[in-house]
């Protein structure tokens, strides 16, 4: 017999179900929680900064400043809406657009996590686009601090910004 409308119905929910239980996770609109592929938990809230408190860094090195914040565009720039740019002179590069995947720390699940922005919509570098990583450090009874932001492997179009924070620390385990 052929689908009724109540089992696309059906189909959908439990598709959504699933994409919702995936372990990178795409937000949009604030940062929220974020459940790691081990179901050990996390809130980004706290990360985020109002307007005009943006996190800043310059690269080792380089005479590039960086600005961003977390789910939230920068302010004060010229190529904002954007919430990770580059700054250089009187140039402002965004390194990323809109909502942001976020997915568990390339140390494993319970060290913290990695919120990354892509650049698809202009200034593309070479043959793909610029991306902006922003790894947060599971560092107990620790204020957001900049570590080093680096381009890894010498890469022009990936941009790393470390930070260790208690706020990089899972809430819980399930």
């Amino acid at each position: 017999s052929p689908l009724g409308a109540h089992d696309i119905q059906m189909a959908v929910g439990i598709l959504s179900a699933i994409v919702l239980a995936l372990a990178v996770v795409v937000v949009y609109g604030g940062c929220g929680a974020y459940k790691a592929s081990d179901g050990t938990m996390y809130n980004l809230d706290p990360l985020t900064r109002p307007s005009g408190q943006e996190y800043t860094g310059i690269e080792a090195g380089a005479s590039f400043i960086f600005k961003w914040n977390f789910c939230q565009d920068v302010s004060n720039v010229s190529c904002s809406p954007s919430p990770v740019v580059q700054l250089h002179g009187s140039s402002c590069l965004a390194l990323g657009y809109g909502a942001p995947i976020i997915e568990d720390h390339m140390l494993g699940p319970k060290e913290g996590f990695v919120v990354r922005y892509t650049n698809t919509r202009d200034n593309v570098c070479g043959s793909g686009p610029h991306i902006a990583n922003l790894i947060v450090n599971c560092r107990p009874k620790m204020n957001t601090t900049l570590i080093t932001i680096s381009e890894p492997g010498g890469l022009d179009c990936i941009f790393d910004m470390v930070l260790d924070s208690q706020n990089g620390c899972p809430l819980s385990s399930e």
